[in-house]
């Protein structure tokens, strides 16, 4: 049986010599007693900040030198080794970091992320604007060198969160500071780039547009001239210039061109096979509108040089019976795409961690009064801007055996989404520095925020009472000229959010209750022994999985199987089995999805070692597994098998996992925040991920029912090894070596506990 260990009496030392003790006296409570690394300060532990990088000014808008990447000919681009350019986040922006991250993090928003949405046609305007108006900044820039980075230990990089928990876990104080939110990305952002010299001296592409000028035209709802009287204080004055430069005259979308083998008419539309009678109606109404709106040219017969022509594609909206018009840039050769850099389309997006961060602030000052939340649309975001002619040629569609030139931003472009969100970047600034308006965070097209339940204000457009921020930010969005509808402009409590369910009152964050229906009735469907499923299946589900994993982070155990066969899998439609490990933790993963309330986020704090309740150090040897407590000093030992055929890896995560159900089951006063400290790298790893191979998974499913039932949060550190001497004198069942090293260390025998999905064989 799992545990059987022999009989150890208990043992005491009464020496009171301390060679070799790690404890601390907790000022808050007297009872606790914490193990503090004896390397490391950990109440002074700084993580460095790597500044932000971005291309230098000079480099985006100087020409392209030959060492740049290259458009070979069959469209691709292959990246060569260019003059670094880089320049630094601004030291007044640095505190708004908040903790470690990446630089990629960092462009992210503090747990952004990269992603893109589609819009939907509506009208548009055109606008023209001379920037003759001079732009004040308010505050200097500072432009600092890129630090060189410290790669810091696992355990330090971790210290106050682990890795498993994601961006949905917040600071315990400090709700003051600010990340980099979307709007003050547009602080530090690069200016947008205007079209290579070898575009602007393309005479061939210049008489097309020329002489057919009727096909090309700037298309965009925007009052520019307001625009850029609001951003007046910004203090990012080539951002904003290239803007409005942008607005007025097209942009381009980080497109690198130079040396393209491309033939002068490339033409695509071969590939586009749309026979479905209501598709091709569908497409024609799309056309239609299109042109009504002059986003669209009007048709012509014959391609110029230079032109581009791209498939469309008619699919289903995901969860609807409507269509949409996909515009593939990727498609074909020397598609639009293959000139775009991936690189260069990252976004800069607001997630529900800096909503829960306002949302802290908010009751950290006010308390517990009622608030509701507002998220606010903008109607067709990425068509509202005009792409440059030069760009235009190479967005030519044929539809009914014409062609059209598209003259706007196109969401099927790799680069749409940055020049929207970079826009809307700015937008944001108006509305919090100019017009006042708090807490706002934007995710594409959706501007998203708090407000007091009984802060109203009347919107006349749509004659209706709406939280006072939203409708002073639908007014600034009349007063710029940027278009949205009314049935997209929301408000509650709860109210849906980036996907999940957000309740300002309650403080969670979780998935809506029809969707996790929908999750969890595909997962059960999934688990059955008695089919085959292809590898995209398989791809598919651990896709869906993954994402709720944001909000019930702990369950991530559950996928072990799913990714172990993943693995094997070698071409989409390729059949695997699902065997009973897979489906023994997809119905656990299920079961748990079901009754989940997802982030709490009050209690889904950072907090480091140094504010653990109570702690145990744990270690193995092929001959035994061991752990103590600093704060009761007692010690516990199981030997280990002399058959066994588990690895040394095993026995040390076995070890931590006992400690753990000490900790849930046995400890009178259950500690709320638990750290256990192991000499094992690969341990630290398994728990701070909460992933593992198959063989070592029982032990974290099992870890993971004792902390949803218990409700304690639990951190494992690494610590050296010579940090750890009384647990590795336990783990060789050297009792006496223990309570020399630690006076009056009691010992005792404990057995493993259970494992959730059954037993294993010691």
């Amino acid at each position: 049986m799992l545990g059987t260990v022999s009989s150890m009496p208990r043992s005491s030392c009464s020496d009171t010599k301390d060679l070799n003790s790690k404890l601390m006296a907790n000022t808050s409570n007297d009872t606790s007693r914490l193990y503090l690394p004896r390397c490391t300060d950990v109440s002074s532990i700084m993580i460095e900040q790597p500044a932000l990088e971005q291309p230098n000014v000079e480099t985006l808008n100087s020409q392209i030198s030959p060492s740049s990447p290259i458009c070979r000919s069959n469209g691709s681009i292959t990246h060569q080794p260019q003059p670094a350019g880089l320049h630094s986040i601004p030291k007044n922006l640095k505190n708004h970091l908040g903790r470690t991250r990446e630089v990629d993090e960092v462009l992210l928003a503090g747990g952004g992320t990269k992603t893109v949405a589609p819009t939907q046609p509506q009208t548009a305007t055109t606008s023209t604007f001379a920037l003759n108006a001079p732009i004040q900044a308010t505050s200097q820039v500072t432009v600092t060198p890129r630090a060189k980075s410290k790669r810091l230990q696992p355990s330090l990089r971790w210290e106050r969160r682990p890795r498993f928990v994601r961006e949905y876990v917040w600071p315990e104080s400090n709700y003051g500071s600010q990340d980099i939110t979307t709007a003050l990305f547009s602080e530090v952002a690069p200016p947008l780039p205007r079209p290579p010299v070898n575009e602007l001296s393309n005479i061939e592409k210049w008489n097309v547009i020329r002489t057919r000028s009727h096909l090309f035209q700037i298309t965009t709802p925007i009052h520019i001239n307001r625009f850029h009287e609001l951003l007046a204080t910004h203090p990012n004055v080539p951002l904003v210039k290239s803007m409005c430069e942008g607005l007025r005259t097209g942009f381009w979308p980080w497109a690198i061109t130079i040396n393209s083998s491309a033939p002068s008419i490339v033409d695509n539309s071969r590939l586009q096979k749309i026979k479905d009678p209501n598709h091709l109606q569908f497409m024609n109404e799309q056309r239609d509108e299109e042109i009504k709106l002059n986003r669209f040219s009007p048709a012509f017969s014959e391609l110029s040089p230079g032109m581009t022509t791209i498939p469309l594609w008619v699919v289903p909206k995901p969860h609807s019976v409507n269509l949409r018009l996909v515009v593939d840039h990727s498609a074909g050769d020397y598609a639009p795409n293959s000139y775009i850099l991936p690189e260069d389309a990252s976004l800069h997006l607001d997630t529900l961690h800096a909503l829960g961060k306002a949302l802290l602030r908010v009751r950290n000052r006010y308390g517990n009064v009622p608030i509701i939340l507002f998220k606010t649309d903008v109607s067709q975001a990425y068509r509202r801007l005009p792409v440059h002619p030069l760009w235009q040629l190479r967005q030519v569609v044929s539809i009914q055996g014409s062609f059209h030139v598209d003259n706007n931003n196109n969401f099927g472009n790799r680069g749409a989404g940055r020049l929207w969100v970079t826009f809307f970047s700015l937008v944001l600034w108006i509305a919090i520095f100019v017009k006042f308006i708090p807490d706002l965070f934007a995710y594409v097209d959706d501007a998203f925020s708090w407000e007091f339940a009984d802060h109203v204000t009347f919107y006349p457009p749509y004659s209706k009472f709406l939280p006072t921020k939203q409708a002073q930010l639908l007014s600034l969005f009349d007063d710029l000229g940027v278009p949205h509808d009314e049935r997209k402009q929301v408000f509650g409590s709860p109210l849906q959010i980036i996907g999940f369910e957000v309740n300002p009152n309650a403080m969670t964050i979780t998935m809506p209750s029809t969707a996790r229906a929908e999750l969890v009735s595909a997962i059960r469907a999934f688990a059955n022994p008695r089919q085959r499923r292809s590898l995209k299946d398989f791809q598919r589900l651990a896709g869906w999985v993954n994402w709720s994993l944001n909000v019930y982070p702990l369950l991530r155990p559950g996928l072990s199987g799913v990714y172990e066969k993943m693995r094997r899998g070698s071409s989409p439609f390729q059949k695997l089995s699902i065997n009973n490990v897979i489906n023994n933790e997809l119905r656990w993963l299920a079961s748990h999805i079901e009754v989940s309330d997802g982030v709490h986020i009050i209690e889904s704090r950072e907090w480091s070692r140094l504010e653990a309740n109570d702690s145990f150090l744990c270690d193995a040897c092929p001959s035994g597994m061991g752990y103590w407590s600093p704060k009761t000093c007692e010690g516990f030992v199981c030997p280990v098998p002399s058959d066994t055929r588990n690895g040394i890896f095993f026995f040390e995560a076995l070890t931590v996992l006992s400690a753990l159900s000490h900790a849930c089951e046995t400890v009178r006063s259950r500690p709320y925040r638990l750290a256990l400290f192991t000499d094992s790298l690969n341990t630290f790893d398994m728990f701070n991920t909460l992933h593992a191979l198959p063989a070592y998974n029982p032990i974290l499913i099992t870890a993971t029912d004792l902390l949803i039932i218990s409700g304690i949060q639990l951190r494992v550190f690494h610590i050296p090894r010579e940090e750890n001497t009384i647990a590795d004198a336990l783990s060789r069942l050297d009792a006496n070596t223990a309570c020399r090293l630690q006076p009056g260390l009691t010992v005792a025998n404990f057995s493993p506990p259970r494992f959730t999905l059954g037993e294993a064989h010691l």
